[in-house]
């Protein structure tokens, strides 16, 4: 894809450092997908009942179930970042177009239909009776194309940067691909997905302080602000989570010291405000089930239940 784009730009092709990065990094994840280890892994989700699907699996899928898969593998991705990196293009696009002369209307029009789009996407597994996800993911593809045949007679830079988005975007939707054969993925697991999306927010920010002149230190002000204020939510939010844990230490060794083996703890301890805090499964009111056991053994006593 990268070549055909390169073709397309400036006529050229690539260097042949290139095609040599593109056979090693494909002969690198050739063999990592099929080392014992990938594969010992794979045995083990299938034992604990995960959701996992072999290759062969996939290929004796019907061709519904095949789409189906698809689509519950890229609404997983639906739920992140993503929207958000969507409106932000798309404010990006109608900001261009305001300093082009658009109407006020036709700026209001554009901010709606994002807005739309976002939530459908988000939301419309919720009331439609059908699985539109695939469908979205091609429209941001033919958005993005269209954009760059929009720009590239009148404005090539432009036309560029959303190549570029394009092909970006082309990758990210690769990476969500190579997680069909399971059901899910924790979020420390989607740092690639996160530097894809960043790639494209950094581009999208250099650009906007192009384009708004004068008025860009405004906007850096204002980046400064959310990124100060969202780290001093975050740091409140780790602070109130280690209070709370003390706490429930605290009333751990108060009941081992009375003789307790069943310990109970207030499950508000596992719970923050900020959802990043954690991505693993926190204990519940089941003292039989996962990770009640794990924590159980690691406090010494029999039974280990929040609630």
């Amino acid at each position: 894809m990268a070549f055909w784009f390169s073709r397309l730009l400036d006529g050229g092709g690539l260097p042949l450092w290139y095609y040599a990065g593109v056979f090693f990094l494909s002969a690198g994840f050739a063999m990592l997908y099929f080392s014992p280890g990938h594969h010992k892994r794979a045995q083990v989700w299938q034992e604990l009942g995960m959701p996992f699907w072999t290759l062969g699996d996939i290929m004796a899928m019907s061709i519904g179930e095949k789409i189906q898969r698809l689509s519950q593998t890229f609404g997983a991705f639906t739920t992140g970042a993503l929207p958000s990196v969507i409106m932000l293009c798309a404010l990006f696009v109608l900001l261009e177009r305001v300093k082009a002369g658009m109407s006020k209307i036709g700026v209001a029009l554009g901010i709606v239909l994002a807005l739309a789009f976002v939530l459908l996407m988000k939301h419309s597994w919720r009331i439609l009776p059908f699985d539109m996800i695939l469908v979205y993911f091609a429209i941001i593809f033919g958005t993005l194309w269209g954009l760059f045949r929009f720009y590239r007679p009148s404005n090539p830079h432009l036309a560029y940067l959303f190549v570029k988005i394009l092909l970006a975007f082309s990758l990210y939707s690769l990476l969500v691909a190579f997680t069909l054969q399971v059901g899910g993925l924790a979020a420390r697991a989607k740092l690639c997905y996160a530097l894809v999306l960043f790639l494209i927010v950094w581009w999208l920010y250099e650009e906007g302080l192009l384009m708004l002149g004068k008025n860009a230190k405004k906007l850096q002000i204002g980046i400064l602000s959310l990124c100060v204020g969202w780290g001093i939510f975050v740091l409140a939010a780790c602070i109130d989570a280690r209070i709370k844990w003390e706490k429930m230490l605290e009333s751990i060794a108060l009941q081992k010291a009375q003789g307790k083996q069943e310990i109970i703890v207030d499950i508000k301890t596992f719970k923050s405000l900020y959802r990043g805090y954690g991505d693993w499964t926190n204990p519940g009111a089941n003292p039989n089930e996962w990770p009640n056991t794990s924590y159980a053994h690691y406090f010494g006593v029999e039974k280990f239940i929040a609630k």
